[in-house]
């Protein structure tokens, strides 16, 4: 039984189920055990990854899980559970000065999450995703 974004119910839906040996940034492997779905999301899009990464210092010099410059459509391949989060996570944060992002370690690089008060030099719309 599966609930999506948006759905009240849970629908019965028929998945494989995939081991995935997922390589790190310190040279080890984590398995994952997943279901298989035709489509996680929509690609994300038009989130300036380096752009704002550029415009912070406690930022500048992480290595990030992700690199855009914008432009680029990041599509969602994997989807990581609460069952196996903390396998990639550390417990390293970088917090700059309030309000910004916030950067947490993980064993695939970087991740940045919270808000960014910088004008995007682009007009266009923005996709964001969160779990």
């Amino acid at each position: 039984m599966i609930k999506t974004f948006g759905e009240s119910t849970p629908k019965l839906r028929h998945c494989d189920i995939a081991q995935l040996a997922v390589g790190t940034t310190d040279g080890m492997t984590i398995y994952v055990t997943a279901y298989v779905v035709p489509l996680i999301c929509t690609p994300v899009s038009n989130q300036m990854i380096e752009f704002r990464q550029a415009s912070y210092p406690h930022l500048q010099c992480l290595e990030l899980a992700d690199n855009t410059q914008g432009t680029d459509e990041l599509n969602i391949d994997l989807l990581i559970g609460a069952d196996f989060y903390w396998h990639f996570v550390n417990r390293i944060t970088i917090r700059g000065p309030e309000p910004g992002p916030v950067a947490l370690s993980t064993r695939l690089g970087y991740i940045l999450s919270g808000p960014v008060n910088i004008p995007v030099p682009c007009q266009e719309d923005s996709t964001v995703n969160l779990t």
